[in-house]
C-alpha cells in the first residue's frame, strides 16, 4: 500500500511541473528558476526542457503504478486520473492569475507587474534609426499607476538600443497592448527588418 502512495505522489509532482499558468510557461519553469536552476539543458533556452521530461516520466510511472495497485478496488481509477489531470490543466491558468491578483493586491512594486506573450518585429532605416513594433499582455496585479518600459535584446540584436515609453495603468488590470518603440542601431550598415529573437521588456515603476 505504501508503494501505491509513492505512485500517487509521482502524479502530484508531475502536476506541479507540467501545467502552464497564465503567463504562458509551465509551473515547472517557475519552480526551477525559483531554486536557481535553468529549466533547459542548454543555454539560451535551448536543448531539452527538463520540467516537461521529468513531469511526463513521473506522470507515466505514477499513472501506471496507481492503476496497477488500485484498479482491483477502484475499477474506474484510470478514467478518474485522466479526467482529474485534464481538469487540473484547464483550471491552473485561472487559479494562478487569481492568486497573483490576491497576493499583490496592495503592491506598487515592480514584482506586481508581469508581461506575457511578448512578440516584437523591427525595421531599420537609413542612418542608425530602428523601430520595434511589439505586442504583449501586461498584468498589473497591484496599484501601480505609471511605468516605463523598453525592449531589451540578446545575441545578435544587442546592436539595437531602444528608448523607454511610459504607460499609465489601472489598478488590478490586464492589458492587451500594441506599442512602438524608437531606438538606434550601433551598426549603421545594417538595414533589415524581421522578428526579434530573445527579447524582454525592461520595466520600471514611475508612480
Amino acid at each position: 500500500m505504501k508503494k501505491g502512495y509513492f505512485y500517487i505522489a509521482a502524479i502530484l509532482v508531475a502536476l506541479l511541473l507540467l501545467p502552464f499558468h497564465h503567463l504562458g510557461y509551465s509551473l515547472g519553469d517557475s519552480i526551477f528558476k525559483a531554486v536557481g536552476l535553468s529549466p533547459w539543458s542548454k543555454i539560451n533556452n535551448t536543448g531539452f526542457h527538463l520540467p516537461a521530461i521529468i513531469g511526463i516520466l513521473l506522470l507515466i510511472v505514477g499513472t501506471s503504478g496507481t492503476v496497477k495497485f488500485y484498479k482491483p478496488k477502484y475499477p474506474k481509477i484510470l478514467r478518474r486520473i485522466i479526467i482529474g489531470c485534464c481538469v487540473f490543466f484547464i483550471v491552473v491558468p485561472y487559479v494562478s492569475e487569481g492568486t497573483m491578483y490576491l497576493l499583490k493586491h496592495n503592491s506598487n512594486e515592480i514584482d506586481s507587474i508581469d508581461v506575457a506573450d511578448l512578440k516584437c518585429r523591427y525595421k531599420t532605416d537609413e542612418g542608425n534609426s530602428v523601430i520595434a513594433d511589439c505586442t504583449f499582455e501586461l498584468y498589473n496585479y497591484g496599484k501601480a499607476e505609471k511605468i516605463s518600459l523598453k525592449p531589451v535584446l540578446n545575441n545578435e540584436f544587442k546592436q539595437f538600443e531602444f528608448q523607454s515609453n511610459t504607460l499609465s495603468l489601472d489598478s488590478h488590470s490586464k492589458l492587451n497592448m500594441s506599442m512602438q518603440f524608437n531606438g538606434i542601431q550601433k551598426d549603421e550598415s545594417v538595414v533589415v527588418s524581421g522578428s526579434l529573437g530573445e527579447v524582454y521588456l525592461d520595466l520600471e515603476i514611475i508612480e
